[in-house]
Parts: C-alpha cells; sequence; structure tokens
C-alpha cells in the first residue's frame, strides 16, 4: 500500500503485507518514505497483543472521510513506529510519521 502527498510528492509505503496480516511465520513488515532526497525505511514489529491493529486504523479514517475532531493515533508495540492522522472539515488530511 502507498500513501502520496499531493504538496511534495513524498510517499509512505507499506511492504511485506505477510507481516501485516502475522502470517507464515512473518513478525516484521516494512515502511519505507520517499520524499525529495529522502530514502528511509525501517521493519516494524506486527505483534500487537492490545489488537489496535492498523489495518482499523486506515479503516476508521476511511469511514470519517468528511472530517473529524482531534487526531487518530496508531503506534507499533515497541514504538518505532508512530502514525497520527488529523483532517479538517472539508475532508483534508495530514498523517504525522514519526
Amino acid at each position: 500500500m502507498i500513501i502520496k502527498c499531493c504538496e511534495n510528492g513524498g510517499e509512505l509505503e507499506f511492504s511485506e503485507k505477510e507481516g501485516l496480516s502475522r502470517s507464515a511465520g512473518k513478525e516484521y513488515f516494512r515502511v519505507t518514505i520517499r520524499s525529495n532526497n529522502l530514502l528511509s525505511f525501517t521493519d516494524v514489529y506486527a505483534f500487537d497483543p492490545f489488537d489496535s491493529n492498523l489495518v482499523r486504523f486506515f479503516e476508521d479514517v476511511a469511514e470519517n472521510w468528511q472530517g473529524f475532531d482531534g487526531e487518530k493515533k496508531w503506534s507499533s508495540l515497541e514504538g518505532e513506529f508512530i502514525l497520527i492522522c488529523t483532517s479538517d472539515n472539508l475532508g483534508h488530511f495530514a498523517l504525522e510519521v514519526t
């Protein structure tokens, strides 16, 4: 899955989806950020004992496509990858990646 930025052409890519579904013994998925002269990637531990599911995070954002108050946040168990999504009432979304 690739999420593209409309402002600077940057993109956030999720790969190695076997880790996202935790099937076939995969414990990690890969996150890659590309923007201008930046290329950065890391493997994110997929174990989720609190069932805070990354897929559910994006489903929640999509269901609230008309905007929402505050922020929606998702963090990996070990904190090596964090997403914070905010929106306005026009349907514009901002996604902060840490």
